[in-house]
């Protein structure tokens, strides 16, 4: 009964921030073929070193947001070289940069809680305009310029070639190499946002923020029709995703499910919605010649 409150549906946008963010990123990845899991480790290392300067009173708000924007940048970039140039596997050389990522965050904050920062850094994740909270405004900015890049632009319809088949990419002349490592760049860029929404929020920094928001942005995009694979998906069903994940966090929430239930909720919906695009494309029951 308390679920279509405004205060609730209200509740449940501002929820939906951090992964719709995250998500954006993960839809380029995603749709060049890739797949990213440095996600949760390049928000604590850039939420970390952004705030422990800030508390610390060594930068203003805007020039430790900058920093931990051009921290997601360098992650990026570090991702994109081991995957395009030194040609590791995307899945093993994510999950390591997110090893090292996280590695550094501990030791630089050395496993404490970081506090003391100042209120005016609350903005991007408490303030409201006219009723609508701010860091939910970015986030429909930030789909609006990722839908229109992705629909309207020549890098948009390199994205989507790059992941349908990157050889016939490569033939009619598009820089193959170059949009992957951009994509992860993209992603970093994303990843470091939401570090930012959510030490605004908290006005602290844990050592475990952004713990699995890897695995919420791949469901949500999943979810909203990409194919993992590459080459399908929108920036539409993404937002569609990450809303219907919220959606069902805040109904078990509502009904007090266990926090460690809901997590298997969580993986059964990814399962099912991965097992329902390899049907759709006919990998399941495919035959052994057919491969």
């Amino acid at each position: 009964d308390k679920f279509l409150s405004v205060s609730n549906l209200s509740n449940v946008l501002a929820q939906s921030v951090t992964c719709g963010i995250a998500a954006i990123g993960m839809t380029f990845v995603i749709l060049t073929g890739g797949i990213d899991l440095s996600v949760g480790g390049c928000i604590v290392f850039s939420a970390t070193i952004g705030t422990k300067l800030l508390s610390e009173g060594e930068v203003g708000v805007g020039t430790a947001i900058i920093i931990m924007l051009l921290l997601g940048v360098l992650v990026g970039v570090f991702n994109g070289f081991l995957i395009t140039v030194l040609k590791m596997p995307a899945f093993i050389a994510t999950l390591a940069s997110s090893n090292v990522t996280a590695g550094l965050a501990l030791y630089i904050s050395m496993g404490k809680t970081i506090i003391g920062l100042p209120l005016e850094y609350s903005f991007i994740g408490l303030k409201k305009i006219a009723g609508v909270p701010f860091c939910v405004l970015l986030m429909i900015c930030l789909y609006i310029v990722a839908y229109i890049v992705l629909k309207y632009t020549g890098y948009g319809r390199k994205v989507y070639a790059t992941g349908s088949n990157r050889k016939s990419a490569w033939l009619s002349g598009i820089n193959v190499r170059l949009i992957e490592f951009s994509v992860y760049v993209i992603q970093g860029v994303m990843s470091a946002l939401v570090g930012v929404v959510l030490t605004s929020k908290l006005l602290t920094c844990t050592s475990t923020i952004g713990n699995g928001m890897e695995v919420n942005a791949i469901a949500a995009v999943v979810i909203g029709g990409a194919s993992k694979s590459g080459g399908e998906g929108s920036v539409v069903g993404t937002i569609v995703g990450a809303l219907i994940l919220t959606i069902i966090s805040n109904a078990m929430n509502l009904m007090r499910v266990n926090a460690y239930l809901q997590q298997v909720v969580m993986g059964l919906i990814i399962i099912m919605a991965i097992l329902f695009d390899m049907v759709r494309k006919g990998y399941i029951f495919r035959k052994p010649d057919e491969e």
